[in-house]
């Protein structure tokens, strides 16, 4: 009769595990043992960042304005992004990085290009970036908190903050359902899937405001702890409307030369260029006897055809990204700020137009509600409906309704902003919470043995993902109607516009005769 021998295979498992987290627990209380940096430091890893302004917008300038508050408050920054600082136009930058009080850690890259544009963003799985994250995180350690931007797979970032004890922040930035290159693509699908569930893990889930917040909310059911303070990346936009009257008189003078009349109203769009934020629905709208001037640029087709197409003799193109107080000065050129995007999660355009006593006329959409009052500091104006938007422009224009009289709460509103302190807010409102929870956590038993599990997690998924997205990298490429590439040198990406006739079936086949295989970074185009 055979004896029956017990599958014993289950306690093996079981016994590797635990000798696994034993491990990662002892060498997670060897690393807490380790005496903290007296001095407060942020570990702050973006992909957007100066000079990316074509590309990045407005979330490049909230991350310079985030660095400038810290570094303010006496904190020591390291800046951890593909993007090459030392190009950033910024005097500050430079100073930061001069004296140490901002550390730039280059990471490795890949740049994306769709329908929507050319984006690059922070490579989570890339050997160089894992690697400088284990050392700052874990091995040299001292950091008070991560703060991070719209990182593809950020979760990643959030376990190896969980296993280093540090408190992480996620904010969420963008809605990238209502990129023209989201619909339809099954791999943004995936990516915005774990994007979200990223949000859940993070210690403090912030979005830019309680508008785009509840969206989520209710939307993607994910939880929202924070909001950020409205941000002024210049100190040109505190200065009071009446400072630039004089030169403001000179630019309306310039314009009015380039157009050959004189608007009885001149409106005004400034950002960048693409197709989420409709620009084309201004031209219709504007008025006979009106001009709209359109300032910005972009790097996207979209941007070159709004450069190249014909258009109406009351539209003025501008294709340049302008500087604070270039910009600042356009705003108080003109008399009404005009935006018919449906994508922003909030709009700083708004609030630096409000500065400049120049009341806003926008599509009521998304973050766009966040501030905009109709009647009061703003006007809601439908360009989904052609019609009644140039209807209600030729109200604004014909009864002067933009001015300061017409509209109760304008001053108010733009006094708001340029006395607001950023700094003490966004402490108050996201760091502090997450510190606090971090705090909190380091009383607990088993918090050794819990950051232990957490950084084996870490370990094992990190090849995982590493192989899978390279793959994907490759495979998307080539069939789908996304193109990805690998940037090869750290931390040196910079504005580049669109590169005509790329072929990547080419990229292919070049790969190829390389030796390249599945797992391995591509060669760059």
């Amino acid at each position: 009769m055979a004896v029956m021998v017990p599958d014993v295979w289950p306690l093996v498992l079981f016994l590797r595990l635990s000798v696994i987290c034993v491990v990662g627990g002892i060498a997670s209380f060897f690393l807490s043992t380790k005496p903290r940096c007296k001095e407060r430091k942020a570990l702050i890893c973006v992909q957007a960042f100066p000079p990316l302004l074509k590309s990045a917008g407005g979330v490049s300038k909230r991350y310079l304005t985030l660095c400038r508050a810290l570094i303010d408050m006496g904190w020591k920054v390291s800046l951890m992004t593909p993007v090459d600082v030392t190009q950033s136009k910024e005097p500050e930058v430079d100073e930061w990085l001069k004296t140490g009080q901002l550390k730039h850690i280059p990471a490795r890259g890949v740049r994306m290009r769709s329908t929507d544009g050319i984006a690059v963003f922070l490579d989570v799985f890339s050997f160089y970036n894992g690697g400088f994250l284990l050392r700052e995180l874990i091995w040299t350690g001292g950091y008070d908190v991560l703060i991070a931007d719209d990182i593809p797979w950020r979760f990643a970032l959030v376990l190896i903050c969980r296993a280093a004890g540090v408190p992480s922040i996620l904010t969420s930035h963008t809605d990238a359902t209502q990129l023209a290159s989201f619909r339809g693509n099954l791999s943004l699908h995936v990516v915005w899937y774990f994007h979200m569930l990223s949000a859940q893990l993070a210690d403090i889930h912030a979005t830019v405001s309680k508008t785009f917040g509840d969206i989520l909310r209710q939307r993607e059911r994910v939880t929202v702890e924070a909001v950020w303070p409205p941000i002024l990346w210049s100190k040109s936009f505190r200065d009071a409307p009446a400072t630039y009257a004089g030169e403001a008189r000179a630019l309306r003078k310039e314009w009015e030369a380039q157009l050959g009349f004189k608007p009885k109203t001149c409106f005004l769009y400034a950002g960048r260029w693409s197709s989420e934020k409709r620009i084309h629905k201004l031209f219709p709208t504007i008025p006979d006897d009106c001009a709209l001037v359109v300032v910005g640029d972009g790097s996207s087709d979209y941007a070159e055809q709004i450069a190249t197409s014909k258009l109406p003799r009351n539209v003025l193109l501008r294709r340049k990204m302008l500087g604070a107080e270039e910009l600042r000065l356009a705003y108080a050129a003109a008399d009404v700020f005009v935006s018919a995007s449906h994508f922003e999660t909030l709009g700083n355009t708004l609030i630096e137009s409000w500065c400049a006593g120049t009341p806003p006329a926008v599509h009521p959409a998304q973050g766009h509600l966040e501030y905009c009052r109709d009647g009061a500091n703003g006007f809601h104006v439908d360009y989904n409906d052609e019609k009644k938007a140039r209807a209600k422009l030729e109200l604004i224009s014909r009864e002067r309704l933009w001015t300061a009289d017409k509209l109760p709460t304008l001053r108010e509103q733009g006094e708001f902003f340029r006395e607001s302190d950023f700094p003490r807010m966004f402490m108050e409102a996201v760091v502090r919470p997450a510190v606090k929870l971090a705090e909190g956590r380091r009383g607990y038993v088993l918090e050794t043995l819990n950051r232990g599990v957490t950084l084996a997690i870490w370990f094992a998924l990190w090849p995982v993902f590493r192989f899978s997205l390279r793959s994907g990298f490759f495979i998307v490429s080539i069939f789908g109607p996304v193109k990805y590439e690998v940037l090869g040198k750290l931390g040196s990406s910079v504005e580049i516009k669109e590169e005509d006739n790329t072929s990547f079936k080419s990229h292919f086949q070049t790969a190829k005769a390389l030796g390249w295989r599945h797992g391995r970074p591509l060669p760059a185009i």
